[in-house]
């Protein structure tokens, strides 16, 4: 089963069944080589790197180590996950059948784009040619099909988003990885009732997941059923405590229901966690907004405003701030601004957040340029 939030968080590396084909060898590493130039200063990308190269053995345990090692500090992963694709990169120029080599720099894609943001934009319609690539050759491939449908959904592209998913589901239809991408999709695109019909055939599958649940919470806070969203996220948080975007999608639903001091108790504790998190950030200054701690909100606008590890990625979190503090017109430009980029992930237009701009001309446009079902 594919983690998708764990791919996209960093936590866990992408891997295909042993048996799969790999994705196109030179767009998935130009499209490294491109985050690797985009998002790290010169004077990293100048630093020597040196990899042991005594056996076949010691060179797989240390690419090993390089994909599963868990650093605090984000220059330091970023320097070591250069040194994985670089060296991978190598091994498929050498060995393009290599299939091993092609699944590990999926795995360092998944987790380089978890630490530069920035860069999905340029990189997603490459990752999604790459997949292409792979399917012309074996159309059978479950997990290539998601990550074709998980690259197209950052495009809007919601058509070719379903039809992947629809593939996936076809080939491993007890896989509840494709539902839950599935699910965002109708949820992403204002199909409310189709992402819940979704979300609930993934939870019969997997009622034990915490990252199925916290998608069926999210659709349920969509269809403005926030008492059994806030009860399906406490139920799975309990269960797993370690999930953090549960906290989110549970304190969504608190404030939903009025609950701000127990909403802000929530993405407090998750901000904690996911510090360069740009949704987390834009729901705790939402909710200090309304809450009237306007200061605090302020404090919040201004960092994602000016962090550079949330480049290009924080602006519907700017919207969210601006909509606590009351400053609808803000929220809007900030909005239209993010669509107008694409590859803002989080941006569910159909969320209770966004009622009060509901009803203005240009949420409606908005609306048109994402292409929502209405």
């Amino acid at each position: 089963m594919v983690d998708l939030d764990g791919l996209v968080q960093g936590s866990k590396t992408f891997s295909f069944p042993q048996n799969s084909e790999r994705p196109s060898p030179t767009l998935i590493a130009n499209a490294i080589g491109e985050m690797v130039s985009d998002s790290l200063s010169r004077n990293i990308l100048s630093q020597a790197v040196n990899i042991p190269c005594h056996s076949d053995e010691n060179e797989n345990r240390f690419l090993d180590q390089l994909l599963r090692g868990s650093h605090i500090n984000r220059r330091e992963r970023l320097i070591e996950l250069r040194a994985a694709v670089l060296r991978y990169e190598q091994i498929i120029s050498d060995d393009p059948l290599d299939q091993l080599s092609h699944r590990r720099l999926i795995g360092a894609l998944g987790q380089f784009l978890s630490l530069a943001p920035g860069s999905i934009s340029r990189v997603m319609p490459k990752l999604a040619a790459s997949a292409h690539s792979a399917l012309s050759l074996n159309g059978n491939l479950s997990d290539v099909w998601l990550i074709l449908g998980w690259a197209s959904s950052y495009a809007y592209d919601w058509p070719q988003t379903e039809g992947a998913c629809r593939q996936a589901i076809a080939i491993t239809p007890l896989d509840p990885s494709p539902y839950i991408l599935l699910a965002l999709t109708y949820l992403q695109s204002g199909q409310i009732v189709s992402a819940l019909q979704i979300a609930e055939e993934a939870i019969n599958l997997d009622p034990y997941s915490p990252m199925v649940a916290n998608v069926y919470a999210l659709t349920l806070n969509a269809a403005r059923r926030f008492r059994e969203a806030a009860k399906v996220a406490r139920d799975a948080l309990d269960a797993e405590p370690g999930f953090v975007k549960l906290r989110l999608t549970y304190g969504e639903a608190k404030l939903n229901m009025g609950q701000i001091d127990s909403a802000i108790e929530e993405f407090t504790a998750a901000s904690r966690i996911m510090t360069e998190d740009a949704t987390a950030c834009g729901l705790l200054g939402l909710a200090y907004g309304l809450s009237g701690e306007r200061s605090e909100a302020g404090r919040l606008l201004s960092r994602v405003k000016q962090s550079p590890n949330l480049r290009g990625q924080a602006v519907h979190a700017e919207a969210m701030i601006h909509l606590g503090l009351g400053a609808r017109d803000e929220a809007i430009s900030a909005l239209e601004l993010a669509v107008t980029r694409r590859g803002t992930p989080g941006l569910f237009l159909a969320n209770a957040v966004f009622d009060p701009i509901r009803d203005d001309s240009r949420f409606s446009r908005i609306q048109h340029q994402m292409e929502l079902a209405h």
